[in-house]
């Protein structure tokens, strides 16, 4: 679960490398939250490789669905 927003989290500024704008200030994870992310993905790479190519390319359409 993520850590609620803190003045003293340190955040990753994104600027568009053409007009030198800010377009977003990104909170970094702190290191539980990467080793969860890591232990998380760990976890599930079995069951996705078991899906096969088929099963994956389900799944990632569904979400190309979702996000268009």
């Amino acid at each position: 679960m993520p850590a609620p927003p803190s003045a003293a989290r340190r955040t990753l500024r994104v600027v568009s490398p053409s007009t030198g704008r800010l377009l977003a200030e990104l909170p970094c994870a702190t290191d539980g939250e990467l080793r969860a992310a890591v232990s998380d993905a760990r976890a599930a790479l079995s069951g996705w490789a078991a899906a096969g190519f088929e099963g994956r390319a389900a799944v990632l359409e569904r979400v190309a669905r979702r996000l268009a």
